[in-house]
């Protein structure tokens, strides 16, 4: 009889590397400009003026298109539902989306962060648009990478600890 060929191929040493560099460099391009503003010598509030001002564009276009956020939310919460739904088929989805996705992932919490940032210093609560559509974007990626949370396996270690 042949021997089995094994068809594992032997992975870089690097690759169990790739996911967390792909969610920081997103976490990263989304922070450069107030970083790179920072080290050119500006102060803080100058370096942070343009991601507000942004932001607080993109919270009056939200404030205008509220149907528009509504059925952009619908398409993603449906094909996320569709993604885990083909997960729990066996169908995990392809790994280029999965690392597409943790670099967006990574780039909303930047903006996120950002976001709370700037309401500390300079929103002070008024606008809940945009980390609201954060939030949306987020949860979809996340529910398209990584599948409904489960609750872990008990083990016996638990089974003694517990009883």
């Amino acid at each position: 009889m042949e021997e089995a060929v094994d068809t594992l191929v032997e992975r870089p040493s690097w690759h169990r590397f790739l996911n967390p560099i792909l969610f920081g460099s997103g976490l990263m391009a989304s922070v450069i400009q107030p970083i790179f503003l920072l080290a050119s010598g500006k102060d803080v509030n100058d370096a942070i003026w343009p991601h507000a001002y942004r932001a607080l564009q993109a919270t009056m276009f939200l404030r205008d298109q509220l149907t528009l956020m509504f059925f952009i939310s619908l398409i993603l919460f449906f094909s996320s539902a569709a993604s885990i739904k083909n997960q729990m088929s066996g169908k995990p989805p392809h790994q280029i989306t999965r690392r597409i996705l943790l670099f967006i992932s990574g780039l909303t919490t930047g903006f996120l962060i950002l976001y709370f940032l700037l309401d500390v210093f300079y929103l002070r609560g008024a606008f809940l648009l945009l980390p609201t559509a954060y939030g949306i974007i987020l949860l979809c990626c996340l529910f398209v990478i990584g599948g409904l949370p489960r609750l872990p396996e008990r083990t016996s270690k638990t089974r003694c600890l517990l009883a």
